[in-house]
Parts: C-alpha cells; structure tokens; sequence
C-alpha cells in the first residue's frame, strides 16, 4: 500500500515538474538531475509521513488495520507523533544490519524487533489492544445510588 501511494505521488508530481522543466527548454541532462533528486526527497517526505503521521493517527498503517494488529508503546498506550517518526528511523537500522533487526522477533521473547526496541514500541493484536483499553464505569441515571463498588443499590 505504502509503494502504490509512494509511487502515484512520485509520478505525478515528477511529470508536471517535467513539463514544466521541458517548456521552459531546460537541458534534457539537468531536468534527469533535478527529477532524481526532487524524487528521492520527496520519496523520504513520503515515508516520514506515511508512518509517522498514519501509524500515529490510526495505531498502525492500512496494512496493519486489515491485518488486525495496531502499534502501540510498550505500555498499551498510544505512540504519538514523535515515537513513531523516531521508529521509522531505527528501521533503517533494522535494514542496514541485512535484515537482522526484524528477525530479531523470532529470538526475542516479547517478539519485538530492533526498531521496535529502539522506540519503546510493540505490535500486537486489536483483541489485545482492545482487552489493555480501561472500562469505563457503568452509566447511572442521576440521583440513583450506588454502592462503593460503583454497581447501583
């Protein structure tokens, strides 16, 4: 899902820059130049936002949603903006070392991986998501009374 949005937005924005470079009779040579970096910048944009902002808005990326699981901090609480833009770059940490960092769920007993570590970060399931979540006190019309457990007498 992240490389369709990643790639559409890439596109688009690299052929009216493209266009527009060309119109203006720019240089076929220097227009190459400016798309490959204008589309490597963007391309970090893209992925800083995508779980930065998404994974802190709905608890985990589209692909995640489906899947049933969602990204929270070690705590069952919400991992906010901040924590999740700084597990996307322990990522590349997990990348960089060949892999190693994400089948480090496999040998660790809590199934975190480098980056997961890193941010103080787990995923897990929406049920278990949902059981960490506080029930909230029962509903009591007003002036009804209540014993100390909070049931109504």
């Amino acid at each position: 899902i992240y490389s369709l949005i990643s790639g559409v937005c890439s596109l688009v924005v690299s052929v009216v820059f493209g266009v527009g470079m060309a119109v203006r009779q720019v240089d076929k040579d220097q227009i190459m130049h400016v798309l490959y970096i204008f589309s490597y910048v963007l391309g970090i944009f893209a992925t800083y936002f995508y779980y930065g902002f998404v994974q802190a808005a709905f608890a985990g990326t589209p692909g995640k949603l489906l899947m049933g699981i969602r990204l929270v901090r070690s705590d069952f609480s919400r991992a906010g903006v901040a924590r999740c833009f700084g597990r996307t770059l322990a990522m590349g940490l997990s990348t960089v070392t060949l892999g190693l960092g994400y089948l480090m769920i496999f040998f660790n007993p809590k199934r975190r991986s480098l980056h997961d570590g890193i941010a103080d970060t787990i995923v897990i399931t929406k049920s278990a998501w949902l059981a960490s979540q506080p029930t909230s006190p029962p509903v009591l019309s007003p002036g009804a009374a209540s014993d100390a457990n909070g049931k109504a007498a």
